[in-house]
């Protein structure tokens, strides 16, 4: 009988986290392994790449009427005569417009608002993966069922008393938890010293036919720009060491040489960098 596994990440983005899962993924002896995948976000450029033996499962009820207009919802909820998504969606909106919430603040507002839509998932697995901080792992350790359950940290994860409560609840139920390199565990433990004795190390896996997978899903640069071309990958955070980056370009733009600066992320450092862009007048173009 196969092992039965399910894995749990916001989307399929081309972030760090999600290219490592589509490596594992990859990787896997589906001989061995039966797999399910959650996302709560379809559609993404990675997704794609999932191999075909993964099962996606469909896309929670609560996450497909997020996406539609404020109208269709109210549409909607008046034709179901039922208001609790549209409630939980509008109290969810208004908390993160009238505050400012960095990414473990939001996935927590997120899932007090929300949590209560979000369907369970019925069946039994052997392993559960959050492979994300935040909502994926709220979700699996409430609304999944496992003989054992893992949780991913592929971040500096600093954290304050508020949040760190809050998530402590959910992390106590995971029987390990995973960081991917000895930097992340040390600043996790920090936050969660307790849980020194279930957090171990394991890198991600750098595949290259993935790699070469990836270069060929979209086509090459139309414009007749030719300069040098320089691309950054990485969440605009302050780990990530933009403000070198930043200078080097300055270095480059006073000795005149031809380039573009493309940055494939996002973060909290992202009005920072645009306005340090717009001081030093570089051609830098930000995708997401």
């Amino acid at each position: 009988m196969k092992t039965k596994l399910l894995f749990a990440i916001d989307s399929l983005v081309g972030a760090g986290a999600e290219k490592s899962l589509i490596t594992l993924l990859s990787l896997l002896d589906y001989k061995k392994y039966s797999v399910d995948l959650v996302l709560f976000a379809h559609g993404e450029i990675l997704q794609e790449l999932v191999p075909k033996e993964v099962n996606i499962l469909k896309p929670f009820k609560y996450t497909e009427f997020a996406n539609l207009t404020l109208l269709s919802a109210f549409c909607f909820s008046v034709k179901k005569r039922n208001f609790n998504m549209l409630y939980s969606r509008i109290m969810y909106s208004l908390k993160i417009r009238l505050k400012k919430y960095n990414n473990p603040e939001k996935a927590r507002v997120y899932w007090e608002n929300v949590s209560s839509m979000i369907e369970g998932n019925n069946t039994k697995y052997d392993i559960a993966i959050s492979y994300a901080q935040g909502v994926p792992t709220f979700f699996v350790a409430e609304k999944v069922k496992a003989q054992k359950k893992f949780a991913w940290v592929n971040v500096s994860y600093r954290l304050d008393v508020k949040n760190a409560e809050f998530q402590k609840n959910y992390y106590d139920i995971y029987n390990k938890i995973v960081a991917v390199s000895n930097s992340a565990k040390e600043i996790f433990l920090e936050t969660f010293p307790n849980y020194r004795k279930k957090i171990e190390v394991v890198y991600d896996i750098n595949n290259p036919d993935f790699i070469a997978n990836m270069a060929n899903l979209n086509e090459g640069y139309r414009d007749k720009f030719n300069g040098y071309r320089i691309l950054t990958i990485g969440r605009l955070a302050y780990q990530k060491g933009y403000d070198i980056a930043l200078e080097a370009c300055g270095l480059l733009k006073k000795h005149g040489v031809n380039f573009r600066w493309y940055v494939l992320g996002k973060g909290p450092l992202e009005e920072e960098i645009k306005d340090y862009i717009q001081k030093i007048t570089l051609k830098i173009i930000l995708s997401y």
